[in-house]
């Protein structure tokens, strides 16, 4: 089996940041739209998941 270097726990992507760029591009794309709300909702979902994985690596 190939084994592969370990990743940086901080790739230099400022989840915010990108979080922002999408929030901008679906409110000018599908504005007032339900499927706008449920992917913002998804989006901050897996950022709530991402933050409670590195709290618990932290502790680890």
């Amino acid at each position: 089996m190939r084994k592969y270097p370990k990743q940086p726990d901080n790739l230099g992507v400022d989840m915010d940041k990108v979080k922002g760029i999408i929030e901008d591009i679906i409110e000018d794309d599908l504005p007032d739209s339900p499927v706008n709300q449920w992917f913002l909702d998804s989006v901050n979902f897996a950022n709530m998941v991402d933050r409670i994985m590195a709290r618990m690596w932290e502790n680890v």
